[in-house]
């Protein structure tokens, strides 16, 4: 029995003594020469095997550095077959200078560490998300009253604002984002007359329109952020309370531009949330309100029946904070 397995390790030597080492990650041993045929084995980066000698015999023309793939044998001791490219044979001559090893293994699809996070959900880039809440300017622009007010009072509005931006086309060196601002306005306002009677106005906004921003500064934790904005107001609503009764309710539309300055504080308590706080100067179009229902008191109003008023030019100031998430 020794001297079988003597006998058989030296056909072995002298039919495939040649040597090659894998040269991928993972590489299949196929029962034939053909990439339908059975996988037998896998062998992995680094495993040194036997091939045919053939091929290192230059006048031996049965099998060559053209053909695809090379005889060697698997782990049973069966012959099998190998992808040429997956391999680097030990020619022990100048012949190892001549072959290429690719620098991207076909193989190889794992993952740099560290994982990006929320894999394995693929993300669109390039896009921000913002919102920001802030007070601007009171409304000082009011219904046209026929009696005389004695004092007023006006509340602080509260402007709501939610901007979607994309990545500019062009080179812009990722500072460029084009997109648009959804807008909500509320105010209250109230007037005491002579006869001691009050008014209240409510007011309501709701705007919408294309804004441009641009990275004027952009460091690793800090950046400093311009925009413009044209808004369409496409619902602005007054109601107007006198009395205890009597109440009225105006609409209208207007157009307005908007021009920010942004500061954003990058990545927030190690999130991928960035601080938002900014200021910005509205310029409104003149605004004309129309009745939607009929007056009680005819000495209250300008007119009880198809009742309007304008309202001229308006510069607004705001101061603004938020939050901001980009990806």
């Amino acid at each position: 029995m020794n001297i079988l397995w003597m006998i058989l390790l030296i056909l072995f030597n002298k039919v495939f003594a040649l040597e090659a080492v894998v040269t991928v990650l993972e590489t299949p041993l196929f029962e034939s020469n053909s990439y339908d045929a059975k996988v037998v084995q896998y062998l992995r980066k680094g495993d040194v095997i036997k091939i045919h000698p053939a091929l290192g015999n230059e006048q031996d023309k049965s099998i060559s550095m053209e053909d695809e793939f090379i005889p060697t044998l698997d782990r049973r001791g069966h012959t099998a077959f190998i992808l040429l490219n997956h391999i680097y044979v030990f020619y022990n001559d100048p012949r190892e200078f001549n072959q290429k090893i690719s620098k991207k293994d076909p193989t190889d699809y794992r993952l740099e560490e560290p994982l990006p996070s929320n894999y394995s959900f693929k993300k669109p880039t390039g896009l921000r998300n913002q919102f920001t809440l802030g007070l601007t300017q009171p409304q000082n622009q009011s219904y046209d009253y026929p009696d005389k007010i004695k004092a007023k009072g006006f509340g602080s509005p509260l402007d709501l604002n939610y901007t979607y931006l994309k990545l500019a086309p062009g080179n812009y060196n990722n500072r460029l984002f084009i997109g648009g601002t959804f807008n909500f306005r509320y105010y209250k306002n109230s007037y005491l007359f002579t006869d001691d009677r009050i008014s209240e106005e409510t007011g309501i906004k709701f705007g919408i329109g294309p804004t441009i921003s641009y990275d004027a500064f952009k460091g690793e934790k800090n950046r400093f952020n311009f925009s413009h904005t044209i808004l369409i107001n496409f619902f602005e609503q007054l109601g107007i309370k006198q009395g205890e009764y009597d109440n009225r309710r105006y609409t209208s539309n207007s157009v307005a531009g908007l021009i920010s300055t942004q500061y954003h504080r990058k990545n927030v308590l190690n999130s991928d949330i960035d601080f938002v706080a900014g200021t910005s100067i509205e310029l409104k179009s003149g605004t004309k309100y129309e009745a939607r229902n009929a007056g009680r008191n005819p000495l209250w109003w300008q007119d009880t029946g198809n009742d309007e008023f304008t309202t001229g030019i308006s510069y607004n100031f705001s101061a603004f904070l938020g939050l901001q998430s980009e990806y």
